[in-house]
């Protein structure tokens, strides 16, 4: 017994590091491809997708860095000028932010030291709480490290996957790097969505998952249904219009109150929620109606 102990801790521990890894080389590619398509989408003159997608890779990087200030920066004794300090110098290291706090939530890490040097706040993983199911340790753990991947999936990878599908189905050409990218986008999301899956038991954690890619999924073919026209390219049809105007006044509100308050709240110290719990003393109203 103890052996296999032994080889199920060790192909425990494998997983882990090869989710961790293969965590990051996906988010590198997503963001690599949806730069390859943006520049597609200038050399092409579809100047409308151009600048959306552009706009939403700006808003990701400033998400990427309010996030940051908002975590290493938000002790009562770091002053507002030095917070805005900690944002403009962080503007630049925002592409890399999401291995920036990955790092940083590790055990005795030098990005710690540095902050410390600064005088900003450290925010390392603690100890679980051996009395918790293996499963929800490993969904906090998750969550804490890779809060800057899952503002990656959330900000950047999900709204390019859609606008890359809408310009697909609009312009009614497929090219090879669009597919590719709408691929690992849709694998982005995918993988990263596990930490949201929160259950006890591992059944109810694939199911909760499963139940999440599933509506990911469905997006996409509502967008077929809205913008596929195969006799004219570019034009709507009455059911597309339809489909279009129930999405617009139902998903969009919902999306834009309910997706729009999580994000500002997770920004703002919901992650923290039974991940440091030795800091909920002093959480702001933000991180307070998040949690509750």
């Amino acid at each position: 017994f103890s052996l296999l102990f032994v080889i199920m801790s060790c192909l425990r521990k494998t997983l882990n590091i090869s989710y961790d890894i293969v965590t990051a080389c996906i988010s590198v590619a997503d963001v690599t491809t949806d730069v390859w398509v943006c520049y597609r989408y200038w050399v092409s003159d579809k100047m409308a997708f151009f600048w959306v997608s552009t706009v939403v890779m700006i808003l990701a990087q400033l998400a990427y860095t309010v996030a940051f200030t908002l975590r290493f920066a938000e002790s009562s004794n770091v002053s507002i000028k030095k917070k805005i300090c900690v944002f403009f110098c962080m503007l630049p290291l925002a592409p890399v932010m999401s291995f920036i706090f990955y790092w940083a939530s590790r055990k005795d890490n030098c990005i710690s030291k540095i902050l410390k040097y600064f005088g900003l706040d450290t925010d390392e993983s603690s100890e679980p709480d051996k009395n918790e199911p293996q499963i929800t340790r490993w969904i906090k753990e998750k969550f804490e490290k890779h809060m800057g991947f899952i503002l990656e999936a959330v900000i950047e990878a999900f709204p390019q996957s859609i606008l890359q599908m809408i310009a697909i189905v609009y312009y009614n050409e497929t090219d090879i790097i669009n597919v590719v990218s709408i691929l690992i986008s849709l694998v982005s999301v995918s993988t990263k969505s596990m930490v949201f899956s929160y259950a006890i038991e591992i059944k109810v954690f694939l199911f909760n998952w499963l139940s999440i890619v599933t509506d990911f999924f469905g997006i996409f073919m509502l967008i077929s249904w809205i913008f596929y026209n195969p006799t004219n390219p570019g034009e709507f049809t009455w059911y597309g219009k339809l489909w279009l105007y129930k999405s617009a006044f139902i998903n969009g509100l919902l999306i834009l109150f309910i997706g729009g308050a999580m994000a500002v709240m997770f920004m703002g110290g919901c992650w923290k929620h039974e991940i440091s719990s030795s800091r909920k003393q002093g959480w702001n109203i933000c991180q307070t109606i998040c949690v509750q």
